[in-house]
């Protein structure tokens, strides 16, 4: 850490940053604890309205990337689930209208030489 509380919060700002962009969410968890203590030393250091505001708009991109990277996960565990829903089997309706499951037969791949 630097002697300024808004530099060192503003370099984190773009590790954040970085990270959502490139998927790498182990490394939030360490940035979120620095962010922490910088945005208290920041409220000690009182700076101005002008440094606020740039920080405010660097914290606002950051958070919509986290919340666009959450709903990127939602969908793909949304899809993941679907995907096993059709390996276990055929969700369809009987003659009478009830719901019934057709199973799926895995397919087997035979090699030959």
């Amino acid at each position: 850490m630097t002697a300024s509380p808004t530099a060192d919060l503003d370099r984190l700002l773009e590790e954040e940053k970085a990270a959502l962009l490139g998927g790498n969410f182990a490394h939030l968890e360490r940035i979120a604890a620095q962010k922490e203590t910088c945005l208290t030393q920041l409220a000690a250091a009182a700076p101005g309205s002008a440094t606020l505001r740039q920080l405010k708009k660097r914290l606002q991109e950051n958070q919509d990337l986290t919340a666009s990277a959450l709903r990127g996960v939602q969908a793909a565990r949304a899809r993941w689930a679907e995907l096993e829903k059709v390996r276990d089997g055929l969700t369809t309706y009987d003659l009478s209208g009830k719901v019934a499951v057709v199973p799926t037969q895995q397919s087997r791949v035979e090699k030959k030489a």
